[in-house]
């Protein structure tokens, strides 16, 4: 299967491919109507409790989606950004702790990294932190395949910034700011 986000559509595509007579044939199987005005950006899975989870980049909103099947169900809905944030949200990049326990998603427009936790028994998620990434316009950021490190690109301060992720509580420490790397704006990790 192969899941979609159209930011400008707000909508969520599942497409099931299959091999017939060795063509590869991809049809639209489900539409997924999001919030008007959400901005669906990204979409991560975790296989072992069958969530999918949504940023939505125009809201500062993650949807916690049930994934049974090849179809999806929405579910709860969680706000990435404090109830008195002034600036325009805009939301980049979503990842998973290795154990599924926390989401990570960043935060364009006041440069910080917001930190959820995951209840998958109940489906809901809670926002518990936010941290400053120590540069500007986060577009990107990784963990590593063990979940002890958190990378952060900031876009706009030329930058990489290294955090010590504590696996219990979720909470990153900042450990090295990496500078005069020309407008980063993608990382992937290699094993």
């Amino acid at each position: 299967n192969i899941l979609i986000t159209d930011l400008g559509t707000d909508q969520v595509m599942v497409y099931h491919a299959d091999t017939v007579n060795k063509k590869l044939e991809v049809k639209l199987a489900q539409t997924v109507s999001m919030p008007p005005g959400s901005g669906p950006r990204h979409i991560i899975l975790y296989a072992e409790t069958n969530h999918a989870y949504i940023l939505n980049e125009l809201t500062g909103t993650v949807n916690m989606i049930r994934y049974c099947n090849g179809c999806l169900t929405t579910g709860f809905v969680c706000n990435t950004l404090p109830t008195d944030f002034k600036p325009i949200p805009g939301a980049a990049a979503i990842r998973i702790s290795a154990n599924g326990k926390f989401i990570y998603t960043s935060e364009r427009s006041d440069n910080s990294i917001s930190i959820l936790r995951v209840d998958s028994e109940k489906g809901t998620l809670e926002l518990i932190g936010r941290q400053d990434t120590l540069g500007k316009t986060p577009r990107d950021f990784i963990l590593d395949p063990g979940g002890n490190w958190l990378l952060v690109v900031n876009q706009d301060s030329d930058s990489i910034t290294i955090f010590k992720v504590d696996r219990n509580s979720g909470y990153l420490d900042p450990v090295n700011l990496i500078e005069s790397i020309k407008s980063p704006v993608c990382l992937h990790w290699l094993a």
